[in-house]
């Protein structure tokens, strides 16, 4: 038997066409198997909108990077505030925050972004507080490492 929607060559005792999806009609389907559920119709007004941004996984699809960036904010702000005391580490932990922050704020969770960049400015300036305080002691010979090695 075909399909009465495109024409496929449906096997007998399925509910739906292998081709199309479309529900096999009542005289075509065996009387035991169930209705398939009906898809939800949008408003005409919200279907550029549905169709705009579809859904996966509860968020929109066009959103999901930029809602991966607030969250490496939130992760790199926090990993930041304690790589400061090593500037070597800290910095680039710092700026990468930041910028992810930055982007990360034109998503729909722009508090973990906020958050983010918060965590990442205050590292990034104890970290070059840090790193200048360690240049200063070096140049004055009063860092306990460079005294070590003059002995």
């Amino acid at each position: 038997m075909n399909c009465r929607n495109c024409g496929y060559s449906a096997v007998s005792g399925s509910a739906f066409c292998a081709n199309c999806g479309v529900a096999v009609t009542a005289a075509q389907a065996p009387a035991s198997q169930e209705q398939p559920l009906q898809q939800q119709q949008y408003p005409p007004q919200y279907q550029q909108q549905y169709q705009q941004f579809p859904m996966a996984g509860g968020q929109p699809v066009a959103d999901r990077g930029k809602y991966g960036q607030a969250i490496a904010s939130l992760v790199l702000g926090i990993i930041s505030m304690i790589t400061w005391l090593i500037p070597l580490f800290g910095f680039p932990t710092a700026v990468a925050g930041l910028i992810l922050g930055i982007g990360g704020l034109k998503s729909s969770h722009k508090a973990m972004a906020i958050i983010g960049i918060v965590l990442s400015s205050l590292a990034l300036l104890a970290t070059l507080i840090n790193a200048a305080i360690g240049a200063y002691q070096g140049a004055t010979g009063q860092h306990s490492i460079i005294n070590m090695l003059n002995y």
